[in-house]
């Protein structure tokens, strides 16, 4: 029995170093990784569409609420095969505010989903901490967002048509420039006969009318898009609102879709991307399905860079009181099945 125990000591604490070798090898092959150029709002990236401004139609995609491992890579599988112009990422694309879950999410754009084209992001609730208050030095403000995507509220034009990222965050966050912002992107001088699209994580209206606002200034938003004959809004974080019309915009949330009960039993359910195909005369959207496994070998890697190292670089004498302790047991367990193990052969 002692054997057996001993035995099992041995195994877990070569499993225990190899992981942290496994979670050190992951962030030096990571860290030799070019970072992503068509990745995020930064003015050189949004000028990039102008070499492959379309002739007649176009397509491009939104996502949301991509949070969950492996949601995103397999969603860009999917989208890789469609003629997409750019993609735009409504937020929560990490799972928490660390600089290590977004160093996380820029390799596995690098490295597993590979796409062709431009990637814009509007940070969401999930990527920045707002509450300036916060003091938390391992956590991305969204100053520290600007300086890793580029602004926070962009836009641009194409194929004629204007397109506006914004960024609107639950209280206290104050959406005063993001307003000022879209009334300025507005005014430009523009093709009033091509659509207006608006970008945004939180939805500006509720389907429950006693609900409160999402976020300061949502009625302002909403009564600026009514004025300025805005086309669309789309938003991540719905409230209640999919599909919604009100005067001449509509409000859209391609977000994490409800699984039927066959979808319920695969781990992940069913995500969606939302395609927009923008023709002179008409703008028509279909839905791009994923049914979402969690992959051992991305929890793995997601595991080892968002939290492992992190927590051993934060606790330095932790870790190196830690692996004595482990390999001191390793040791002693080591010599009990080998000493075991001779008794029995003689």
């Amino acid at each position: 029995m002692k054997n057996r125990l001993s035995l099992a000591i041995v195994i877990l604490a070569i499993l225990l170093f190899g992981f942290e070798a496994y979670a050190v090898a992951v962030i030096r092959l990571r860290a030799k990784t070019a970072s992503a150029r068509n990745i995020g709002n930064f003015e050189q990236i949004r000028n990039s569409l102008n070499d492959q401004q379309p002739k007649g139609a176009f397509t491009f995609a939104v996502v949301g609420n991509t949070v969950e491992i492996g949601v995103l890579s397999q969603l860009c599988d999917k989208l890789r095969a469609e003629p997409l112009s750019f993609l735009i990422i409504l937020g929560d694309f990490v799972q928490t505010s660390t600089k290590a879950n977004h160093d996380y999410f820029k390799s596995e754009c690098v490295k597993r989903c590979r796409l062709p084209f431009p990637v814009f992001l509007v940070p969401g609730d999930r990527d920045v901490v707002y509450n300036q208050m916060n003091g938390d030095i391992d956590k991305i403000t969204l100053l520290d967002f600007e300086r890793i995507y580029g602004p926070s509220n962009f836009s641009f034009e194409y194929g004629g048509c204007l397109f506006i990222g914004l960024c609107t965050l639950p209280s206290p966050y104050s959406t005063k420039d993001s307003m000022d912002f879209l009334a300025s992107a507005l005014v430009r001088p523009r093709d009033e006969n091509r659509p207006v699209f608006v970008f945004t994580h939180m939805s500006p209206i509720s389907t429950d009318s006693s609900a409160a606002a999402p976020f300061e200034k949502a009625r302002d938003l909403v009564e600026l898009v009514n004025r300025s004959k805005v086309d669309y809004v789309i938003s991540a974080d719905d409230h209640g609102c999919v599909g919604t019309k009100q005067g001449n915009t509509t409000y859209l949330a391609p977000e994490k879709r409800i699984a039927s009960s066959e979808d319920k039993k695969m781990l992940g359910g069913v995500h969606h991307a939302m395609v927009f195909a923008v023709n002179p005369d008409l703008v028509s959207e279909k839905i791009v399905l994923v049914r979402c496994r969690m992959h051992i070998g991305e929890a793995a890697r997601h595991f080892a860079m968002a939290e492992l190292l992190p927590f051993l670089r934060k606790h330095p004498a932790l870790t190196v009181v830690e692996n004595i302790l482990i390999l001191g047991v390793f040791c002693a367990s080591l010599h009990n099945v080998i000493r075991v193990g001779s008794r029995r052969r003689g």
